[in-house]
């Protein structure tokens, strides 16, 4: 809502963070509900559809936040590193494409997932390591762990770059572009290594039960799910903290009190958009 509401966070860096919020929104509106319904009224998804449907809306929202969040960390890698290339090219127009083909990428990798691909049988358990080929859920693993890795070794040049900039912070020659820029490299720092954190521990629990073909521990299977769930939860509050823009348009919008700050829009970010469209 602020990214479509206010002028100055429509930004390339803005709509990403966008898609990364849908991806957090499906984890609560749908994963979260399915995870609930699991546990609650775990003879329903004894039956064959109900199980398929509940391993596509849980794959997908998962893969989303992995995906856009590593997608992140990278884009900023692309603006430190090719900073040239990137103010030329790095529009809205192609954040919004970008974000498109990532959502239809992953509806269409988890087409198995529904279309016959599962090794069913009565009694089996509606869990994918188990339910599926191995191959499969390696080629799963992948999609989420490679963008990841990615991300990862954007996440270490952008910390590099942010560094360097801490030891020319009291240069006064350091631009007002330069700091805003370190706003941006400070936000996905924060924002990606909580997300790795919490992470990284059910996709390598998912990746021992793909390798071993053993069932789930049901105990651990919801820690790790618990932990996974977090990451969502608290990425809008950590745009609050470390962006000014985004924590004035979260009070403006709550109509907690009037922000100047976000009503102004940005020069840059105004010729940024007016280029793209």
């Amino acid at each position: 809502m602020a990214i479509t509401r206010f002028q100055n966070l429509h930004h390339q860096s803005s709509v990403m963070i966008g898609a990364l919020a849908m991806a957090d929104l499906s984890m609560g509106v749908a994963y979260t509900p399915v995870k609930l319904f699991r546990t609650h009224v775990p003879y329903l998804f004894r039956l064959e559809m109900p199980c398929m449907i509940a391993m596509y809306i849980g794959h997908f929202a998962s893969l989303a936040a992995i995906i856009f969040i590593s997608l992140l960390s990278l884009k900023r890698f692309y603006a430190i590193q090719f900073p040239f290339h990137y103010q030329a090219h790095a529009t809205v127009k192609v954040a919004v494409i970008v974000n498109v083909a990532v959502f239809v990428f992953i509806a269409s990798a988890l087409v198995p997932l529904v279309a016959g691909a599962a090794m069913w049988y009565d009694g089996v358990s509606c869990y994918a390591p188990t339910l599926y080929p191995s191959l499969y859920t390696r080629f799963i693993v992948a999609v989420a762990a490679i963008p990841l890795f990615l991300g990862f070794v954007g996440f270490i040049r952008v910390c590099v770059a942010e560094f360097r900039f801490r030891k020319q912070v009291f240069d006064q020659s350091v631009t007002s572009l330069k700091k805003q820029e370190s706003i941006r490299s400070k936000l996905i720092i924060t924002v990606y290594l909580v997300s790795l954190c919490f992470w990284v521990p059910h996709m390598l629990y998912y990746l021992y039960d793909t390798v071993s073909k053993a069932d789930r521990n049901v105990y651990l299977f919801r820690i790790v799910s618990l932990v996974d769930l977090r990451s969502s939860a608290v990425n809008c509050f950590l745009y609050a903290w470390k962006n000014s823009k985004f924590k004035a348009a979260y009070i403006e919008l709550l109509r907690l009190k009037p922000s100047t700050e976000v009503i102004r829009p940005s020069t840059i970010d105004t010729v940024s958009l007016s280029h793209s469209l």
